[in-house]
C-alpha cells in the first residue's frame, strides 16, 4: 500500500497505544455520513475455533459491498450511509439495520444506544434487541500488520427475544467506521473472531 493509499484508509504512522490516555478519551469521531467508504477490497481472517477461513469484502463507490468467501462465492451486502448493515445475501434486517452503530451522532467513549431489528430471509424469523457502549478509543492500533487511526471500542450485548444465553459483542472500528475485529461469544458457542488482515485499492 503506498503512503498515499494509507492515508485515504485513515491508516496512522505512529506507534499503537496500548491503553487511551484520559485526554484521548475524550476524542469525538470525525466521520461525514455523506461521504461513502472509499472503494477497495478489505481482507478477513475468521476464526471459529480450530477453523479458520478468510473472506474479502469489495467496497464499492456507493457505499454497498460485496463479500467473496474462500469458497469463491458472492454475498451481496448493502449498508446505511452511517455503516449499518441492511442487507446481507438473502438476509435483511429491518426496520431499518441491525443496529451495529449508533445512527445521527459521532462515536464517544461512554455513548450508549439500543436497537431492536428482525432478520427476515431464512426459515423463520428473528427477533433481537442490540444494546451496545462505546467503552474505549485509541488514537492508534495495529492489526494485521497495519496500524490503523482513531480506534473506537463498542461492547454489545445481542439478545434474541425469547431466547436465553444472549451474544457478548466487542468491536473495534477505525477511521471511516472501518470494522478491525468482530469478537462473537456466549456461553454455547465457541468464540468467533473476524479480523482485518489488509486493505488494498
Amino acid at each position: 500500500m503506498s503512503a498515499t493509499d494509507a492515508s485515504e484508509w485513515s491508516v496512522a504512522q505512529a506507534a499503537p497505544a496500548a491503553r487511551a490516555s484520559p485526554a484521548a478519551t475524550a476524542a469525538v469521531e470525525k466521520f461525514d455520513p455523506s461521504s461513502s467508504v472509499k472503494p477497495g477490497t478489505f481482507t478477513y481472517r475468521l476464526t471459529e475455533g480450530e477453523r479458520v477461513t478468510t473472506h474479502r469484502v469489495t467496497v464499492n463507490q456507493d457505499g454497498s459491498a460485496v463479500m467473496r468467501l474462500d469458497t469463491g462465492e458472492d454475498v451481496s451486502r448493502a449498508f446505511t450511509p452511517w455503516r449499518n448493515l441492511v442487507s446481507h445475501g438473502r438476509f435483511r434486517f429491518t426496520p431499518n439495520h441491525n443496529g451495529f452503530l449508533p445512527e445521527g451522532t459521532p462515536m464517544r467513549v461512554g455513548l450508549t444506544w439500543t436497537h431492536s431489528y428482525t432478520t427476515t430471509g431464512g426459515s423463520e424469523l428473528i427477533q433481537r434487541i442490540r444494546t451496545c457502549e462505546v467503552t474505549d478509543y485509541a488514537p492508534s492500533t495495529t492489526i494485521g500488520g497495519t496500524t490503523f487511526a482513531d480506534v473506537f471500542t463498542t461492547r454489545c450485548r445481542n439478545q434474541r427475544v425469547g431466547r436465553s444465553m444472549p451474544l457478548d459483542e466487542v468491536m473495534l472500528w477505525g477511521a471511516g467506521r472501518v470494522n478491525l475485529r468482530y469478537t462473537e461469544s456466549s456461553v454455547s458457542m465457541v468464540p468467533r473472531v473476524t479480523e482485518i488482515v489488509s486493505v488494498s485499492r
